[in-house]
């Protein structure tokens, strides 16, 4: 299913941040905090037939995580520039990093579960 696509990749971006941030010596205490709070919220995303929440939390959801997703990408493109410079950074190919791609996946959750969520709506009154 896409969403568990989608949190496996994200899983493994994780751990590319990872390994740039101990390429360049920063401490992973505040920005592992924030991976974790990250992390957590895309594994409370489930195949449709598990939720329990109303439909309406999902649409956030899938919001949420297009606006990390759209962060990460921001990220990528930072560092993409700071590698034509350092040294530390060129064993990266942050050009092959999947965030728009991710990006425009969720997206596409997000459209679909709000066209269901209308016409559920719709159909209901």
């Amino acid at each position: 299913n896409e969403t568990a696509a989608l949190a496996a990749e994200i899983a493994e971006d994780m751990q590319t941040l990872e390994s740039i941030m101990a390429v360049l010596d920063i401490p992973a205490s505040t920005v592992k905090d924030l991976a974790a709070a990250v992390g957590h919220r895309i594994m409370q995303l489930k195949p449709h037939a598990e939720i329990s929440e109303p439909r309406t939390s999902r649409v956030i959801e899938l919001e949420t995580l297009s606006a990390g997703i759209t962060g990460k990408a921001a990220l990528w493109r930072s560092l993409q520039t700071v590698s034509a410079t350092d040294q530390r950074l060129q064993e990266f190919d942050f050009a092959a990093l999947r965030a728009y791609n991710q990006r425009d996946r969720v997206n596409a959750c997000h459209r679909s579960w709000v066209t269901a969520t209308l016409t559920e709506s719709a159909a209901s009154t």
